[in-house]
């Protein structure tokens, strides 16, 4: 997200050079397997699976960077790491709210 907002803030590539290196050397490998593969039956299976493989590895790397990783996220119901309540800071319709809640859990 930092990396879109950054390009479009400045309007210029935000990725490392780094990454931009990895993009180059997985487009490398999948070409390369591409090549072999139009030699039809005189292609070497072997050399196939290890250029897709390298790109494999090298994609899998930078989706590290590319990608947000997903976390758990506890959202409710969890008193060990509920938020404290102030009830001075609710509006009546709130408060009214919440009491209507209590109520309909205390009949379970």
């Amino acid at each position: 997200m930092a990396r879109a907002e950054l390009q479009s803030r400045h309007g210029v590539d935000a990725a490392s050079p780094a990454v931009s290196k990895m993009r180059e050397c997985a487009d490398w490998m999948l070409g390369l397997a591409d090549e072999e593969q139009k030699r039809g039956e005189e292609a070497d299976c072997k050399l196939i699976k290890e250029y897709l493989d390298s790109a494999a590895r090298i994609l899998k790397e930078l989706a590290q960077y590319e990608t947000p990783k997903l976390t758990a996220v506890r959202v409710g119901g969890d008193p060990v790491n509920s938020l404290p309540l102030d009830i001075k800071a609710l509006s009546d319709d709130q408060l009214h709210g919440l009491i209507d809640r209590l109520s309909a859990e205390e009949k379970v």
